[in-house]
């Protein structure tokens, strides 16, 4: 199987490249220096890929999900754009998009009332900031094609990521 990992320097990328390894997959990577905003790029990073496990993204803090709004929906917007298309055009047979719990509505995120969140609660839409938008409206550009363009997709919505590597 040929698997290319996007983020896969970020901390879960590079831990589930290690994963993917040990399994037997041949594995690629793709990170920022691939800039996959640019979709000749995409392009070249799918080319002979069965699968796609796409954890690429801008991400940060709050305060710099806060401060650097326009560019992190453009640029996010612009790789998922860009990859699924590539995707298509490469013949990816799945693709793993990896989304995260800010597409739920901010009312869900700010009480002391917690339970365990369910896919449908994500509706109707309110994410607290434009990196939930920019998640929730990838997630929207990835089921079209699964829908209309039969790549197989699956969407995992991140909750509280830190690693051992993270600082």
């Amino acid at each position: 199987m040929k698997i290319l990992v996007t983020g896969n320097k970020g901390d879960i990328g590079h831990h589930l490249v290690r994963f993917l390894e040990a399994k037997g997959h041949e594995v690629t990577g793709a990170d920022m220096e691939s800039d996959l905003r640019i979709f000749d790029n995409a392009l070249r990073v799918t080319k002979d890929i069965d699968w796609v496990f796409n954890l690429a993204a801008l991400n940060g803090s709050i305060e710099y999900t806060t401060n650097n709004r326009a560019e992190l929906i453009h640029n996010n917007v612009m790789v998922n754009a860009n990859m699924a298309e590539a995707c298509y055009r490469n013949r990816v047979k799945r693709v793993l998009y990896t989304s995260s719990a800010c597409v739920y509505p901010i009312f869900l995120q700010d009480t002391d009332d917690v339970h365990p969140l369910k896919e449908s609660e994500a509706y109707p839409a309110l994410p607290d900031t434009e990196y939930g938008w920019e998640k929730l409206f990838s997630e929207h550009i990835w089921k079209s094609f699964e829908a209309q363009r039969g790549i197989e997709v699956r969407i995992s919505r991140f909750f509280n990521i830190y690693g051992e590597d993270m600082k």
